[in-house]
């Protein structure tokens, strides 16, 4: 019997060694909406058929937490995973829209959030400004 509780003990405080791996990393992404006028952001997936939509109004704004996991099972989080969507369609008030997509390379668009490697960190808050309303398409009185 005591040959049998040395056993178990070492086998307890064997399974307790080891690395330690650390904890994952908590991400938190924020969308601001200063443009002046409401928003609606349809968010599209290159492997699904239905849109996510958002819809913020002016002066509104909407944060989305991710836990990833310990190493090595770590996982990373972008706007990406905010939008669920490699693509978005963003309509000021039914006049006006931007599109962006997935940035394939760190030389894209300044004001993409889908842009990794300028909106990669664990706490990232995007802004939609006037100036992003200025600089949106006319719809054409066709937006939705």
């Amino acid at each position: 019997m005591k040959n049998l509780l040395t056993f178990t003990c070492f086998l307890l405080l064997l399974n307790s060694c080891g690395t330690d791996q650390g904890e994952g990393k908590n991400y938190v992404f924020t969308l601001v909406n200063s443009s002046g006028h409401d928003i609606r952001i349809d968010s599209y997936s290159s492997l699904e058929e239905d849109a996510e939509i958002i819809a913020l109004r002016n002066g509104e704004e909407i944060t989305k937490q991710f836990k990833s996991p310990a190493p090595p099972m770590e996982e990373y989080y972008s706007y990406i995973s905010f939008f669920q969507g490699d693509s978005i369609v963003v309509t000021y008030n039914s006049e006006k829209q931007q599109i962006f997509v997935q940035e394939e390379s760190c030389e894209g668009d300044v004001r993409n959030p889908l842009n990794i490697c300028l909106y990669g960190d664990t706490e990232e808050t995007f802004v939609f400004t006037e100036q992003d309303y200025e600089n949106a398409i006319p719809c054409a009185g066709d937006c939705d």
